[in-house]
């Protein structure tokens, strides 16, 4: 398994040696690096202590715990605790994911969105539920991650999923609470986004299990994405996807975390290389007569992609998710300064 421990230090100082260097072009934005992250309600313990790694670094931490039933209420994971930060820095993320009563799921699901979010009531009443679980369980902030929407051409849905971005807004803020939103990369970023709300758009997902071996994002693609959300009226941030995926020749594929492709890796003796265009690292190896190739980010990717975010006036970058890493460490250790003048 390749080490890049040595190279690690020397490639973190001229990083911050570029990043002293580089200056917003975004109006308002300061070129100090901040950091938030989400954490899973799978992977809530493994999350948290790399959090604790990053407890410094981090301006806040966005709990993806809330989906939905086949009845359209909000499901909320039985035993969660109250998050272990400070209350001015726990979102809590609603995903547009069915569970039904048998285990089965429908993910990204746009169908029971379109008929909770079909009349002026039915969207006062979705903010409200929404609200009243954020303040339950002792949230700051909620965080909407309601996708594929974009991708469907049901301009009647994307119209009303607007009209209820300015209905939670405006119950939140007489709550006293924050509120996001996550964007895909193909939303019309030029729509009318209500401007009091903070957005976040995913770098990511260029290449996964949907499609064959890449990476989860490349420069390239990094700079396409920031050049379409110049068009957004609100604060904006980017997110990007720590780990990776492996597919089997070239076809079936899966997610997995760093330290899962770092083990592969050790496992068939394979040394990664790393690849110029995305600074993601990546091998193959056999196994049970099939071609199984990885791609996965690590520190240094990250540090990439951030990086290029910070070239174009985007400081504030989000990290999907945290639980499977292997050294924050020195990430941690950074002098750059978050948050906006």
């Amino acid at each position: 398994m390749i080490n890049f421990h040595r190279h690690r230090w020397v490639f973190l100082l001229a990083f911050m040696a570029l990043l002293s260097l580089v200056g917003p072009t975004r109006e308002g934005m300061s070129a100090h690096l901040s950091l938030s992250a989400w954490i899973t309600y799978w992977n809530r313990e493994q999350g948290e202590k790399e959090a604790q790694v990053l407890q410094d670094r981090l301006q806040d931490i966005s709990y993806f715990a809330a989906y939905f039933n086949d009845r359209q209420a909000l499901i909320f994971p039985e035993g969660f605790q109250k998050p272990p930060v400070a209350a001015d820095r726990a979102y809590l993320t609603i995903v547009n994911d069915v569970v039904f009563p048998d285990g089965t799921s429908r993910l990204k699901d746009t169908e029971q969105l379109a008929s909770l979010l079909a009349t002026g009531e039915r969207r006062r009443k979705h903010a409200a539920s929404i609200l009243d679980l954020a303040e339950k369980h002792g949230f700051s902030g909620v965080e909407i991650d309601y996708e594929t929407l974009w991708k469907r051409g049901d301009t009647r849905l994307q119209e009303h999923f607007l009209c209820f971005l300015s209905e939670l807004e405006k119950q939140a803020s007489r709550r006293h609470l924050k509120v996001r939103a996550i964007l895909e990369p193909s939303a019309p970023f030029s729509a009318p986004f209500p401007k009091n709300i903070e957005y976040v758009v995913m770098a990511y997902n260029l290449h996964g299990p949907h499609n064959g071996p890449g990476p989860k994002a490349d420069l390239a693609f990094i700079r396409r994405t920031i050049g379409k959300m110049d068009a957004l009226t609100g604060e904006a941030s980017l997110a990007f996807s720590l780990g990776g995926a492996v597919w089997k020749d070239g076809k079936e594929g899966r997610f997995l975390s760093e330290q899962a492709a770092a083990a592969l890796a050790e496992q068939y003796g394979k040394v990664p290389q790393r690849d110029e265009a995305s600074a993601a690292l990546h091998f193959s190896y056999e196994a049970d007569g099939h071609t199984m190739t990885v791609w996965y980010a690590d520190v240094t990717t990250l540090e990439a992609w951030i990086q290029t975010a910070m070239e174009a006036g985007y400081p504030h970058v989000f990290l999907w998710s945290l639980g499977g890493s292997r050294d924050f460490s020195h990430l941690a250790s950074s002098k750059a300064e978050g948050g906006k003048e």
